[in-house]
């Protein structure tokens, strides 16, 4: 099998078996191309629904439970041949720190989430952007998500800056309710194709 990204054996098994294609993946008959994204930031920021509404899988009625480590989503990419982008849905949870870094090797990009509504997720967001420092990935956007609620703490102005102080790409949304999410999803769409990615 063609291997397109520089990943341990162990991340690329967990990709194959959590989407079910183990055996697919082994055929060398088509090979099959996959892109590491990470999904990161504090728990209940909406990690997973943001994840959700970029792969189209969520259901409008449904109710995120707590991320336990790290999730999985995958995102088809129209291509000639299989592709797949992979989202790392990783649990924000104290207790999920201390083998997380691990997971943001070799990473094409990152998506680094925060609440309008707390203000401690966006301060820790230099706790996560640690991690991401030390690898290579080719884009890292700022995600300022629950743009709907009545109850914002942290204004655009200071999100803005902060991802103008760190080289990341912003924008707001609601995850929840969709708003700005097809602006941000065309971004990483092009993201990935004006890299070669695909």
């Amino acid at each position: 099998m063609e291997k397109i990204l520089k990943i341990t054996d162990f991340h690329h098994f967990i990709i194959c078996e959590v989407d079910g294609m183990v055996n697919n993946a082994s055929n060398n008959e088509i090979p099959i191309k996959y892109y590491k994204v990470i999904v990161a930031g504090d728990g209940a920021v909406g990690k997973t629904t943001l994840s959700k509404r970029l792969a189209g899988t969520l259901r409008e009625d449904e109710v995120q439970k707590m991320t336990f480590g790290v999730d999985f989503h995958k995102i088809d990419m129209i291509n000639d041949r299989p592709t797949y982008a992979f989202l790392w849905d990783l649990g924000g949870q104290d207790q999920f720190r201390h083998f997380q870094d691990q997971f943001f090797h070799a990473a094409h990009i990152v998506i680094l989430i925060y609440s309008v509504e707390w203000f401690h997720s966006f301060i820790n967001l230099s706790t996560w952007l640690k991690y991401v420092k030390e690898e290579q990935a080719i884009k890292i956007y700022l995600i300022a998500n629950k743009i709907d609620s009545p109850y914002r703490a942290i204004t655009r102005e200071e999100g803005m800056d902060f991802a103008a102080t760190n080289k990341m790409t912003y924008y707001e949304v609601s995850a929840l309710y969709g708003t700005g999410i097809l602006d941000f999803k065309r971004d990483f769409t092009s993201t990935i194709n004006d890299h070669g990615l695909f």
